[in-house]
């Protein structure tokens, strides 16, 4: 059987049309991923300037880390507290400072851990603590894929549910479009 002109004109046009709007979606799907989370990195880079200045002014007052153990942690707008953290009254006990729940990892002037955790396999930056001219600790952030907040995945998750929608209708209407075009020409 001899497949006609009108649909091999037709099955071009859609593969091509496919093949671009392929090529699309990726583009789209690795931009929204990596631009969505550059987006989440800036804005926490920003809140762990006010973070670091206020860690600086309380080392200041107190001279030591005591204060970390005597309250609870006050940088929750960075990171979630645990709902184990939030239920209990009085300060979290050490082993809930070191639970993944927060993005935040606190390391004195030797660089031995004093709040957070860090998850294996990532690679921190740690910025300096600084008090009168001297570097009293550190404090780094984890990236982004590491901690997401769910309403940040559930919005990242919608968007790529409505490029997958646009792709998959741009897909059928180049189908619906196609062969009568390739009927008239």
């Amino acid at each position: 059987m001899r497949i006609g002109v009108t649909y091999r004109l037709s099955f071009i046009i859609l593969c091509a049309t496919v093949l671009t709007i392929l090529c699309l979606f990726l583009i789209m799907w690795w931009s929204l991923d990596r631009e969505f989370n550059h987006y989440i990195l800036m804005i926490d880079q920003e809140r762990l300037t006010g973070v670091i200045g206020d860690l600086s002014r309380r080392y200041g007052e107190t001279g030591n880390w005591n204060f970390l153990r005597e309250s609870p942690p006050y940088w929750g707008a960075i990171g979630e507290v645990s709902p184990s953290q939030k239920a209990k009254s009085g300060p979290p006990m050490p082993s809930d400072r070191q639970k993944p729940n927060i993005p935040l990892v606190l390391l004195d002037a030797d660089r031995k851990p004093l709040y957070g955790f860090r998850m294996p396999g990532t690679n921190l930056e740690f910025l300096p603590i600084v008090v009168e001219g001297t570097t009293v600790g550190y404090v780094g952030l984890a990236s982004p894929p590491h901690f997401l907040h769910p309403m940040q995945v559930r919005f990242l998750a919608r968007q790529k549910s409505s490029l997958i929608l646009a792709a998959s209708a741009m897909v059928l209407v180049v189908i619906l479009i196609s062969y009568p075009l390739a009927r008239r020409v």
